[in-house]
């Protein structure tokens, strides 16, 4: 069922004795495994407060399919951000694509729980993403992830050696690297008013996006650095697909959502016996943890 994860033999025999069961043969651990995902999965219906996470961090990562070759499936995955800064997988969605259907079910489910507003929404540049925001939380900040906006304006330079794309990153992120408002629409203009000659293409599409770079620095200041990019979810998404290349791959969409959950439950089974995580993503799915 691939839910040791990393967890040693004689620490599935303890957590199984702990449920109850003085056997670890596959079958019944087979059987303990399928009843307590089922279990973690309904969890997806908890009801969530009325503002009660500050924002929500969106992404999906890409799957290989069993028996298809070169074929994927992609796994929505919505991110909450509470006030005190903690963070949790709130809900997911097995899609073929990342369209804005498969979106629009995720957040439409976060709405239905209870959660009716979210400060500021973060994702990449991915149509779907903002489509289905534009339905669900269309009152909602914007948040462009700012590492994939470096990475597309990188792209755009027209010369591309070493010491060219250094020194763009380093003018970009300085844009950021203040704590007020104020500066950092000031580095702004003067990126603009540096770049904009030998870079006109990149200073206007950076221009474009300036209603939705700063959003984050509307939260509270000790950790809103952390929802100015995608990195809660991508964090999560490596160690994820560590799990899964051990399997012959996903069969489809249900099955995706399945393997999902045994993730998040082999993680929090490590917490209750004692071997904590070193992910920098400390799932305590739901729990206020």
């Amino acid at each position: 069922m691939g839910f040791g994860q990393g967890m040693s033999l004689r620490s599935l025999s303890v957590w199984l004795r702990g449920l109850g069961f003085p056997t670890g043969c596959p079958s019944t651990l087979g059987r303990v495994i399928y009843g307590k995902v089922m279990e973690l999965r309904e969890r997806r219906r908890r009801a969530l407060g009325r503002g009660e996470y500050a924002a929500l961090v969106l992404d999906g990562v890409w799957l290989r399919r069993r028996g298809v070759r070169r074929g994927k499936v992609v796994l929505l995955v919505a991110t909450g951000v509470r006030w005190d800064g903690g963070f949790e997988v709130l809900d997911w969605e097995g899609c073929s694509g990342e369209s804005s259907l498969g979106y629009e079910r995720l957040l439409d489910r976060l709405y239905s729980r209870g959660l009716e507003e979210v400060e500021v929404i973060v994702g990449d540049e991915a149509c779907g993403i903002w489509e289905a925001v534009d339905v669900v939380y269309p009152y909602s900040r914007r948040q462009v992830c700012l590492w994939h906006l470096e990475r597309t304006l990188e792209g755009m330079l027209s010369r591309r050696d070493f010491w060219s794309r250094r020194r763009f990153r380093r003018a970009y992120w300085g844009i950021f690297d203040v704590d007020n408002l104020d500066e950092a629409r000031g580095r702004l203009d003067g990126f603009l008013r540096e770049w904009g000659g030998d870079e006109p293409e990149v200073a206007e599409a950076l221009k474009e996006r300036e209603g939705r770079i700063f959003q984050y620095m509307s939260l509270p200041y000790w950790w809103r650095d952390r929802v100015r990019t995608t990195n809660l979810g991508e964090s999560f998404f490596r160690h994820l697909r560590t799990f899964v290349g051990r399997f012959p791959g996903i069969r489809d969409e249900e099955h995706a959502n399945y393997i999902l959950a045994t993730y998040l439950l082999s993680i929090q089974e490590k917490v209750k016996i004692g071997r904590i995580t070193p992910y920098q993503l400390q799932l305590n799915f739901n729990t206020g943890g």
